[in-house]
């Protein structure tokens, strides 16, 4: 689900008791678990608990692509300046 503004607005009218979980959790297309959960966490950390979680870390399986060249060219100095099939014939 994405939590756009129309969907903050409906967690946070369910918060302050202007609307039902019921209400909020047709409103929003979601199971009324998910409501509550949503309402829980806005009340723990506020407008911070509609980002996700991974925002601003960097993917576990990120390449280093500066290792891989410096590595590329200590073990295949032939390659340097030109194209990886050059001088292989």
């Amino acid at each position: 689900m994405v939590w756009d503004a129309d969907a903050r607005q409906v967690v946070q009218e369910a918060v302050e008791g202007k609307i039902n979980r019921f209400r909020a959790s047709v409103r929003l297309n979601v199971s009324l678990r998910t409501v509550q959960r949503k309402m829980k966490e806005y009340r723990e950390r506020g407008e911070e608990c509609f980002e996700h979680g991974n925002k601003g870390k960097a993917p576990s399986n990120k390449v280093d692509l500066d290792a891989i060249i410096a590595f590329i060219e200590e073990h295949h100095p032939r390659i340097e300046g030109g194209h990886a099939t050059d001088g292989m014939t």
